[in-house]
């Protein structure tokens, strides 16, 4: 009652009777089919009448009191006066509000904290009333709801001793979760759990934010009235999120404790193959063998580390190894006995994996996890989530490795993807030996290396063949990279689970890797129907494109190649230096990463008069000039009115490169002396190469533009404006000109044109390979579409707007090696180098027949541009365009081939995904069947179970139908 004006509240609905008609009053046996919201509560009648159970001989009709006085406190009051009374009614208790006759006040009214509350205590009494039993009566409890936090008076039932029917129990009964068993002062209810939970999943909500929410919507005025249960919240919940793992995961059915496998509460992924989980019985007799590869996805994450715990004797583990992170206590056994490998000199790239393996941080017990993901669909594998101690150890990643192969043991093959495979392979199954009491891998078992696309183009050349999937028999169109996509929405869990204690953030990473699987699981099919549509359509398109380079080839180079793909498949695995088979052979001289490399090993020597960082600093520069003007042709590109979004987005632009000239700038102090700006030579930006293209992005003269057009002041000039980022001058050795290039910085000039050497080699093969490449386009689909009279309008469209890409790339490349080339000259290079390198005009980059058909008619003395004499001593020789005809069918096949597989691989997962559907069915059916006297809430949980996953195994049958009508009897 606020100011004698009662308030009137709505009558919620009734609770489904089975929730409260439990034959024990264990959590799992209680636990609701829906979870109540908040207390259920019925309206009262003025005079409420004598339960009939309290009609007995020994107890008659208890007096009616009158309600205690209401305290005099002075603190504000939380919770709203509620003068109409409401009852709880179930067979064991009711409750009433304090109006109610049978209320006697309680003797631990005394010394009670004072608790800003008005009339609003609530009784839990028996049906039984005991009156001589005080003992017990009307404690003063904590109630914590998503409407808010509550004090009220609780009644427990005293029909039976403590023993058989404990406090905690009856409350577990009555939905309420008790924040301890011993001495119950603090209750959750089941709804606000489970909404923190969601909340915390969905919104990573921390439990300090969330209870702050519910202090706010308990009292917004004077929330340091509200009791502070945050401490209780963190403990309940996180015991909540437990009982959950286990009830899903079916323990309290049939598992007992003993027999939990290490990632036996975890869910793993319905669609990889897994026997005797959702693979048909006669699999072995499958001669597609390689459809049952699974692939294993390893990838560290820095974000997640843990600060060092002071005092971390009284931490409790709740399920330590039986879900996604391995055992702490085997782990750390096993990481004392593995040896330590020293970071050896890499045969790859500098990667910071294999440098900083072993780095420490002081403040830190764990400075990141490493994780195993399926690489297909992206589901963790369970019990193979580690912790690193110290960077990203090989000896961690082992033990992540090892766990997740032992998992789907059973299987024949698996293909490892790691970002460092080519260094990190080399002494795997050596290390693994090595600890054998640990670690073991299944025998005979093949293991295909593989690294991520995105991250083997940071490798040296040769890894793009060897480890690209692109390559791999049975990888399908995998990209690998797929572990990157789950790391951001865990990464948001970072700030709140590094100061957890080390059991608790193990928990509480494992439910967020837990929830990640349950979206992938409940979305699988949906995600594979429509990576089904895409493989129909590229089957079609691969295979047409690989059909018509075959007949430009000739059946005679068709069956050569394709008896070497066959022998280099097989070679493989014993040898995978055959696969640099895949890519162009000849002879190049270093590219621009080789010799920046190069004199970074020189500049330790004294006798080289270099400052060591000078090869580093000079390549960054370099690759920031290649930013601008990729910079600088996006801009023109996008004509003199672009749009809003536009605009934007070149500004964006703008701002990072201009950042990262500023950087450079502030470097360049400690490499070059104090320099005057007059010797700087200024680079017009409209002059400085005969490069340019105009709107549609074709090559123009400079000075050519239109009159009756108005330049953007981006890309021109304003009077007395400062130069954008895309066309200001670089502080590289090459700016100061020929003199002081010869004088002063002499030594690291040489230094910057070692290195603008392999940029202009790097440049010239790069062209070499897109110029054939457009002219291939050009001659197989530009002009037979023409003549094709099957083929449409919109091909001939695609055709052309292919060639446009590829010649908007050459356009690219031709500025980036004119700037190589001007900056050579300016460094003072040789006669003889720059007789090597040519001036590049526009007739040296078109499209020639000869370079794609070299016997047809009239080519006899046709002649190529220098740039494809490049590494031959004869104008006319063939074999460098072979090689080029090789690799381009090779790499078509294999394309074709990943595409074929990957339409093979979705129809059989389908089918693997309605078994594991299935399998989960009947599991759960088994459950709610397994004896007859089962408890009412094991069977309607269970019941619902199983129909959650028949509902999912028919939409699998409803995929499988369009996708593959005779896949329904699969193997």
């Amino acid at each position: 009652m606020v100011d004698g004006t009662p308030i009137s509240i709505p009558t919620p609905e009734p609770i489904p009777s089975r929730f409260w008609e439990y034959e024990d009053s264990n959590l799992y046996e209680t636990s609701p089919l829906q979870l109540p919201p908040s207390l259920p509560v019925q309206p009262l009648s003025q005079t409420p009448p004598v339960p009939p159970l309290q009609q007995s001989s020994r107890s008659t009709t208890p007096p009616v009191s009158s309600p205690p006085p209401p305290r005099s406190s002075p603190e504000p009051i939380f919770h709203q006066v509620r003068p109409t009374r409401y009852r709880i009614r179930s067979r064991l208790v009711e409750i009433v509000t304090d109006e109610d006759p049978f209320y006697q006040g309680s003797s631990e009214d005394e010394g009670e904290e004072p608790a800003p509350v008005q009339n609003t205590s609530i009784a839990l009494k028996s049906q039984r009333t005991d009156q001589s039993y005080d003992k017990f009566q009307c404690p003063l409890m904590t109630i914590v709801d998503m409407t808010g936090v509550h004090k009220l008076r609780v009644r427990f039932c005293r029909c039976h001793s403590l023993t058989t029917n404990p406090l905690h129990k009856q409350l577990q009964l009555m939905g309420l979760f008790p924040a301890s068993r011993k001495k119950t002062r603090t209750a959750f209810t089941f709804g606000l759990l489970e909404h923190f939970d969601i909340s915390n999943l969905e919104g990573k909500v921390s439990a300090y934010t969330y209870y702050n929410c519910l202090i706010r919507l308990t009292s917004n005025v004077f929330p340091k009235t509200v009791p502070n249960r945050y401490r209780e919240l963190m403990r309940a919940s996180r015991q909540w999120r437990d009982l959950m793992l286990r009830r899903r995961a079916g323990h309290p059915f049939v598992i007992p404790d003993a027999e939990i496998s290490p990632g036996g509460l975890a869910l793993f992924c319905p669609t990889c193959p897994q026997p005797g989980v959702n693979l048909p019985e006669n699999w072995k007799d499958d001669p597609k063998q390689w459809k049952y590869m699974p692939t294993l996805l390893a990838d560290g994450n820095f974000k997640q580390d843990h600060l060092a715990m002071k005092n971390g004797f009284d931490d409790v583990a709740l399920n330590d190894g039986l879900a996604y992170m391995v055992s702490r206590k085997r782990f750390d056994a096993y990481i004392t006995e593995a040896p330590i490998v020293k970071a050896l000199s890499s045969t790859c790239h500098e990667h910071r994996a294999v440098s900083q393996q072993n780095h420490t941080q002081a403040h830190l017990d764990v400075t990141g996890i490493g994780a195993i993901a399926c690489g297909r669909h992206g589901c963790f594998y369970p019990n193979s989530i580690v912790n690193f101690r110290k960077g990203e150890g090989q000896r961690y990643m082992d033990y992540a490795f090892v766990n997740a192969i032992n998992y789907i043991a059973g299987l024949s093959m698996v293909m490892m993807i790691y970002d460092i495979m080519c260094q990190y392979f080399l002494n795997f199954k050596r290390r693994v030996s090595s600890v054998s009491n640990y670690l073991s891998l299944p025998p005979n078992i093949e293991i295909k290396k593989a690294i991520g696309l995105f991250h083997v183009h940071g490798h040296v050349k040769q890894c793009f063949a060897r480890y690209a999937p692109t390559f791999i028999r049975g990888a399908g169109m995998l990209v690998g990279e797929i572990i990157e996509t789950l790391w951001n929405p865990l990464n948001h869990t970072a700030s709140s689970a590094r100061a957890m204690s080390w059991h608790h953030r193990q928990e509480y990473i494992d439910t967020h890797v837990g929830d990640s699987n349950w979206k992938k699981l409940i979305n699988m099919v949906p995600t594979l129907f429509k990576n089904w549509e895409l493989a129909v359509k590229q089957v079609h398109a691969s295979t047409a494109y690989f059909e018509a380079l075959c007949e430009t080839v000739g059946p005679e180079n068709t069956r050569r190649w394709t008896e070497l793909e066959e022998k280099l498949q097989v070679e493989r695995e014993n040898d995978i230096s055959v696969m640099d088979n895949f890519d162009i052979s000849d002879e190049k001289e270093l590219g621009k990463a080789a010799t920046a490399g190069l004199w970074i090993r020189k500049e330790i020597d004294p006798m080289n008069r270099i400052l060591p960082g000078s090869a580093k600093w000079i390549s960054s520069g370099i690759q920031i000039s290649e930013e601008q003007m990729e910079l600088a042709m996006d801009i023109r590109k996008s004509g003199s009115r672009p749009s809003p979004d536009r605009q934007s987005a070149i500004h964006d632009k703008r701002v990072k490169l201009q950042k990262r000239i500023d950087e450079f700038h502030r470097s360049s102090n400690i490499y070059l002396p104090p320099a005057n700006d007059d010797s700087i030579i200024p680079i017009d930006p409209r002059e400085d190469s005969d490069w340019e293209l105009d709107d549609e992005g074709e090559l123009v003269v400079p000075g050519s533009y239109p009159e009756d057009v108005e330049l953007d002041p981006g890309i021109v000039d304003l009077p007395n404006s400062s130069l954008p980022a895309e066309k200001q001058t670089l502080l590289l050795p090459s700016a100061f000109g020929r003199g002081e290039c010869a004088g002063r910085l002499k030594d690291i000039a040489k230094v910057e044109l070692a290195i603008r050497t392999g940029q202009a080699n790097d440049t010239l093969h790069a062209l070499r390979l897109a110029i054939g490449q457009k002219s291939f386009v050009f001659r197989n689909k530009v002009r037979k579409g023409h003549t094709n009279p099957n083929s449409g309008y919109h091909d001939r469209l695609r055709s052309y707007a292919e060639v446009q890409t590829i010649g908007g790339t050459i356009d690219y490349l031709a500025k980036v090696y004119m700037s190589a080339h001007k900056a050579m000259i300016s460094l003072n290079a040789s006669d003889e180098t720059m007789s090597k390198y040519q001036v590049l005009h526009k007739s040296d980059v078109g499209a020639n027949t000869a370079i794609v058909d070299f016997n047809a008619a009239g080519q006899r003395n046709a002649t190529l541009s220098w740039i494809w004499q490049r590494h031959h001593s004869a104008t006319e020789d063939p074999v460098w365009i072979q090689e080029l005809y090789r690799v381009n069918w090779l790499r078509a096949k294999c394309r074709k081939d990943r595409w074929d597989e990957e339409l093979e691989l979705i129809k059989s997962e389908l089918h693997w995904t309605k078994l594991y559907y299935q399998r989960k069915s009947s599991q759960w059916n088994g459950y709610a069947h397994a004896t007859d006297d089962a408890i009412a809430a094991h069977r309607h949980y269970a019941l619902r179970q199983a129909n959650t996953w028949s509902l999912l195994e028919s939409q699998a049958n409803n995929a499988l139908e369009i996708v593959s009508p005779s896949s329904l009897n699969i193997l």
